[in-house]
């Protein structure tokens, strides 16, 4: 149980420092130092398909490890196909806001769940 508190904790630290790079690039997004923001935020966002996968090897017994990852697959593929649509629909609604705010909710929706067994840190 241990070990997956670690994994819950590394988990919430990507899921911040997706929301921080998502708020830093709204300021920086013209400037040279948009590069390494967006370099950080892909590092993110992989880091938090890594640590799931770390999550379900740790939480399900070895026979539900491959249906546990069927299920993360599918819910990775529909918020996959789900992201660009609600952006889209953000940046031509508000222009030229619609994007960070979109990116942001996203965020924040995740938050809960990767903040829901991280105690006392």
């Amino acid at each position: 149980q241990h070990k997956s508190d670690d994994l819950m904790f590394h988990l919430l630290l990507a899921t911040l420092s997706g929301l921080s790079l998502t708020l830093a690039f709204s300021v920086a997004a013209t400037t040279i130092l948009q590069w390494p923001i967006l370099f950080l935020l892909g590092a993110s966002i992989g880091s938090i398909w890594a640590v799931s996968l770390a999550l379900i090897g740790d939480e399900f017994d070895p026979q539900h490890v491959a249906g546990a990852n069927a299920v993360r697959a599918i819910l990775y593929g529909g918020a996959a196909m789900a992201g660009p649509l609600i952006s889209g629909t953000a940046m031509d609604l508000w222009v030229p806001h619609g994007l960070i705010a979109a990116l942001v909710a996203m965020w924040l929706v995740y938050l809960p769940f990767a903040a829901r067994r991280v105690r006392g840190r």
